[in-house]
């Protein structure tokens, strides 16, 4: 078939639409009609047939979606694998085969039903599949995704559009909407002596209902170590490593690029951080090494009174339960409220291994009768005792302080008060150490006869004894002090005793 034209395909395209209903040819594509799509011989010619339709594009499916984060750039590039548009040609075009073969879009993403609030541009992206399958399958590939307008309502906008992503768990529905282009081969198998020619569609306007698995909150995160102290400091506080691990049950995947930090509550109080360096999250199970810091608020009593209460149930091994969240990542205005609104309960594993005073022997050198230092306060036995102390963890501490009361049979007995400087009792990393002589009290006016008599005697005769110790213990890691209740009981007391006097 002879077709005297300058632009044959565009020729060829107008012949197949000839025989089709609601055909006309156009001067231009021009911009966008509703109702109208616009088929010419090459994409951008200007030159095209317009042709009535119902929409040709009902409907996108995303399998994944991942959103990478470039160092110093605010928004993401958007990639996604095997997106499948789905296509619908309309009764009177049932004859037309159309092989697609590129496709360029600004697809503009919201809430269902509502105005878009970011937008995703693909150019000249090559596509497969058919009109015969109903599908266009397209890979998206460092896509800009960023909010379709600067002003503050749609930045505010877009931001709790990732903010809803990241919370709700499920299939969280998205509007899509645009004006697309298809390259593609078109047949009609009504005339059969007509070869398939290349054409373009364009003006393809669509609005369609979509939908992406949540992040549900990261709220499968687990902390799977015991933490592990490694230094303190005076800016940042007491710094542990701990091991992370967050199933992601979405097909979102993000990289950040940046470290992100969380805020470490205990008891409605922020106590410190979290930090999860250069964040990525991929499908599935993701492990990470983090860091934790202790460092509350001086001026917030109950976060200082929050702080010291986790210390001590960390040194005495017992779990605690906290919260981590209201995070940050970097320079990255638009996960503000995502990261900003996560709540996370964790668990937190207490340290396991040696007590600080754990197989200790409270070595009685000297025991001697007072007289009462004033009437009515009572005689004394002034004790001097040294100890040694055991430190469990991989890093130095020193005990700088310590103020205590020592129970023996159920009854407060002793009584303790000590300061040292920062070498005095310092502990080496798994190490023990003698204390220096620590000066303590047993009261004797009014005080029971197991503190009076077999106590004393006890010592005062070589005997070894078990008391229970609730101490409060001030010690500096690095250049951070910290100060925390401790307990332990069964805590050996062995007399050495190099000065007798008679207690009697």
């Amino acid at each position: 078939m002879h077709l005297p034209n300058p632009f044959p395909a565009l020729a060829a395209a107008s012949l197949l639409l000839a025989a089709l209903p609601n055909a006309a040819l156009a001067a231009v594509c021009g911009e966008p009609r509703d109702g109208l799509i616009c088929m010419s011989s090459a994409c951008g010619t200007g030159n095209g047939v317009h042709l009535k339709t119902t929409p040709l594009i009902t409907g996108i499916a995303l399998s994944n979606f991942n959103l990478n984060f470039p160092a110093g750039q605010p928004y993401a590039l958007a990639s996604s694998t095997g997106v499948r548009v789905s296509v619908g040609l309309p009764e009177s075009l049932s004859s037309l085969y159309l092989r697609f073969t590129h496709v360029s879009s600004t697809i503009k993403v919201g809430q269902p039903g509502r105005a878009p609030i970011g937008a995703i541009s693909v150019s000249n992206v090559a596509a497969s599949g058919d009109s015969a399958t109903g599908a266009v399958v397209i890979d998206l590939a460092d896509a800009v995704f960023a909010p379709v307008a600067a002003d503050a309502e749609t930045l505010l906008a877009f931001e709790q559009l990732l903010q809803g992503i990241t919370l709700l768990g499920g299939p969280v529905p998205l509007g899509m909407s645009g004006v697309a282009t298809n390259g593609a081969d078109v047949s009609d198998v009504m005339l059969p002596g007509l070869d398939s020619t290349d054409v373009c569609l364009e003006n393809v306007q669509f609005a369609v209902n979509s939908s992406l698995i949540g992040l549900g909150g990261l709220k499968q995160t687990t902390v799977t170590s015991i933490p592990k102290l490694q230094g303190g400091n005076p800016n940042t506080g007491l710094q542990l490593s701990v091991d992370v691990q967050i199933v992601n049950p979405s097909t979102i995947t993000l990289q950040l690029n940046t470290d992100v930090t969380l805020s470490l509550k205990y008891n409605g109080s922020t106590i410190g951080t979290v930090v999860l360096p250069s964040f990525s999250l991929g499908t599935g199970t993701n492990k990470y090494a983090a860091t934790g810091y202790i460092h509350p608020d001086p001026a917030d009593a109950a976060a200082v009174t929050a702080a010291t209460t986790l210390i001590s149930r960390f040194v005495a091994g017992n779990s605690t339960d906290v919260v981590v969240g209201s995070g940050k990542a970097g320079n990255l205005p638009a996960l503000d409220l995502a990261l900003g609104s996560l709540q996370i309960a964790q668990t937190l594993p207490g340290s396991e291994g040696t007590k600080l005073l754990s197989n200790t022997t409270a070595y009685v050198s000297s025991i001697k009768l007072t007289k009462a230092p004033a009437p009515g306060t009572g005689n004394i036995y002034n004790v001097k005792t040294t100890m040694t102390a055991a430190n469990p963890f991989d890093v130095g501490v020193a005990i700088t302080g310590i103020s205590a009361t020592v129970f023996f049979q159920g009854v407060q007995c002793i009584t303790i008060n000590a300061a040292f400087n920062a070498t005095d009792f310092a502990i080496p990393a798994r190490g023990t150490r003698f204390s220096p002589y620590i000066p303590s009290v047993i009261p004797i006016n009014g005080a029971p006869a197991a503190c009076t008599t077999t106590l004393v005697l006890a010592v005062y005769s070589g005997k070894q004894v078990q008391v229970d110790v609730f101490s409060q213990l001030t010690i500096a890691v690095g250049g951070y002090v910290s100060s925390f209740k401790y307990n332990q009981a069964n805590v050996t007391i062995t007399p050495d005793l190099k000065t007798k006097v008679s207690p009697t």
